[in-house]
């Protein structure tokens, strides 16, 4: 990291669950950490409330910081909340993404986060050329700002993620709304005994936040720019969860609670050949 210092970083969202994730990590290279209504829990020096829907706000902050790359994790994350309201969800996605292009140095590098519901489940193994079938706002969203960015930032890292978890710790929930996923706080309440339902009829591919964020600090000065599907395999939620406890430690026999549920699509695969071969990274 010592070849990094006095870059100049910027990371938007930097209140969220993966933002505040990266933040912790690269605090000694003192990045700018941009968030609007999710401030960071950590103490830190160079934070800025921006309204990135305001380009002349985001305007005045790229003529300030002129920034080298940019962790564009500033997003409405909930699915659940774009389809509740389509004007702020459009707004905060597109918008925020077409101002930060429109007023990047040029030369700048962006790292774009993305999901896995550009895809609907019909394609069992949809790698980085299969044709996006979003079912919902939220992945429609996140294509139309992959393909702004992809044709008008050379210099780009897509990244495409499915459900993104730590393993229950204090600090996800520290992060406002957006921190922690179900199987965050499922992982909480298995630590301290409680019974917990996960569903064994629902198949998605998982990434560990630290993990994720070892990645993004490899592409701090990675060249090798495109999009990436980045995954575990698929497996469903309450065999990850068991995974995980073994992993911690944690005795799940008796509280860890197989249950059938519903979700569309039922399962959804992405396939992260291109991401092996390139970077010699498996999410596990």
């Amino acid at each position: 990291m010592e070849k990094n210092k006095g870059r100049r970083i910027l990371i938007t969202g930097a209140g969220g669950f993966i933002g505040s994730a990266l933040l912790k990590e690269l605090s000694d290279l003192s990045p700018v950490a941009v968030y609007h209504n999710t401030k960071p829990s950590m103490g830190y020096h160079s934070l800025k409330s921006v309204d990135l829907r305001d380009e002349q706000a985001l305007r005045v902050l790229m003529m300030e910081l002129k920034p080298e790359i940019v962790y564009h994790f500033a997003a409405l994350a909930s699915p659940k909340r774009n389809e509740e309201d389509p004007q702020l969800a459009r707004e905060t996605h597109l918008k925020v993404t077409e101002n930060l292009v429109n007023n990047l140095p040029e030369g700048s590098h962006i790292v774009f986060t993305s999901t896995d519901k550009v895809f609907d489940g019909s394609d069992p193994n949809p790698d980085e050329n299969s044709k996006p079938h979003p079912k919902w706002l939220y992945g429609r969203l996140k294509v139309e700002c992959e393909n702004l960015i992809r044709s008008r930032v050379p210099r780009h890292h897509i990244v495409r993620l499915p459900i993104v978890h730590a393993l229950g710790e204090e600090w996800v929930f520290k992060t406002g709304s957006a921190g922690g996923s179900f199987i965050d706080k499922g992982m909480a309440d298995l630590r301290l005994g409680k019974k917990v339902e996960a569903f064994n009829n629902v198949e998605r591919g998982y990434v560990r936040i630290s993990r994720l964020v070892d990645l993004f600090k490899v592409m701090l000065e990675d060249e090798h720019y495109g999009l990436y599907h980045v995954s575990s395999p698929m497996m469903s939620y309450y065999e990850r969860m068991k995974q995980l406890c073994t992993h911690c430690g944690i005795a799940w026999q008796d509280l860890l609670v197989p249950s059938l549920g519903t979700a569309i699509p039922m399962t959804q695969n992405l396939n992260t050949v291109k991401l092996s071969s390139t970077f010699k990274i498996v999410f596990d």
